[in-house]
C-alpha cells in the first residue's frame, strides 16, 4: 500500500523518507548561507559609506572651498546623504522645541507626522528643485556637466548649513532654545550661500550664463516654489502640528 507523507503529502520511499521535504530542506539550508553573506555584504557596504562620508565631513570643514569645487560625480552619494540630514533635521529640531515649549506648558500632544515627517518630504522636494535649478543655470556652456556633479558640489557646500541645523536639533534637546531659532535660521540661509557658491564655482569663460544672473534666476526660483509649498503644504502642517 502506497503511503504519503504527513507533511506535503507526496508519496514517501520505501524507507519512509520523503524526496520533496528533503528537497526543501536542502534548498533551505543552502539558502541561509547566501542570506548570511548577502546581509554581511550590505552591512559592509553600508560601513564603507559611513566612513567615506564621515572623511568627507571632515575634509570639508577643514578645506570647503578646496573640496566642494573639486567634488564631481564621484561625491554624489556623499551629496545625497548631506541633502537627506539637511531636510530631517530642520523639521526634528522644530518638533523638539515645541514638544519642550508648548508641549511642555500646555500639555498638548505634538503630532510628530504634522511636524517632522511631510515636512521632511516637502523640504526634499525644496532641495530637488533646487538642485534642478541650479543644473539648468550652470549647464548652458558645460556640455559635459552632469546632474550628479551639480549635486556632489552643492551637497559639499551644505555640509556647513547642515552642521548648523544638527546644532539646533542638539540645542533643542539640551532646552537651549534661544538658539535653535538661531541656528536654524543660518542653517536656512545657507542653502542660498550654498547655491549662490556653487553657480560661481563652475564660472568659466565658456559659461552661456554671467553668475550673477544665473544667481538671481535660481533665487526667484527657490521662492516662488517655497512660497507654493509654505502656503499650501509645509507651514500648515507644522504650524499647526496638533493635527487639528
Amino acid at each position: 500500500m502506497e503511503q504519503y507523507c504527513t507533511d506535503c503529502g507526496a508519496p514517501v520511499e520505501e524507507d519512509g523518507s520523503c524526496p520533496k521535504c528533503e528537497m526543501t530542506q536542502q534548498v533551505a539550508a543552502s539558502s541561509e548561507p547566501e542570506q548570511s553573506s548577502q546581509a554581511k555584504t550590505y552591512l559592509n557596504q553600508g560601513k564603507q559609506v559611513s566612513k567615506n562620508y564621515w572623511h568627507h565631513v571632515v575634509n570639508t570643514v577643514k578645506f570647503p572651498t578646496q573640496q566642494a569645487e573639486t567634488s564631481s560625480g564621484v561625491g554624489f552619494v556623499n551629496g545625497i546623504i548631506t541633502i537627506l540630514l539637511f531636510c530631517l533635521f530642520i523639521p526634528l529640531s522644530i518638533f523638539v522645541f515645541l514638544k519642550g515649549t508648548v508641549g511642555g506648558f500646555m500639555g498638548a500632544s505634538i503630532s510628530f507626522s504634522n511636524v517632522v515627517i511631510q515636512p521632511f518630504f516637502y523640504l526634499l522636494l525644496l532641495m530637488a528643485v533646487c538642485v534642478g535649478v541650479l543644473f539648468g543655470v550652470v549647464k548652458p556652456g558645460h556640455s559635459e556637466l552632469s546632474i550628479q556633479s551639480v549635486v556632489a558640489r552643492f551637497g559639499s557646500w551644505m555640509i556647513a548649513p547642515t552642521v548648523l541645523v544638527v546644532l539646533a536639533f542638539v540645542c533643542s534637546i539640551l532646552t537651549m532654545y534661544t538658539l535653535v531659532s538661531y541656528l536654524a535660521l543660518l542653517g536656512i540661509a545657507g542653502i542660498f550661500i550654498s547655491a549662490t557658491l556653487t553657480i560661481y564655482s563652475y564660472r568659466t569663460p565658456s559659461s552661456k550664463l554671467d553668475p550673477l544672473y544665473a544667481a538671481l534666476i535660481f533665487h526667484i526660483a527657490f521662492f516662488i516654489v517655497f512660497r507654493i509649498l509654505s502656503e499650501e503644504l509645509m507651514i500648515n502642517n507644522m504650524l499647526n502640528p496638533f493635527g487639528l
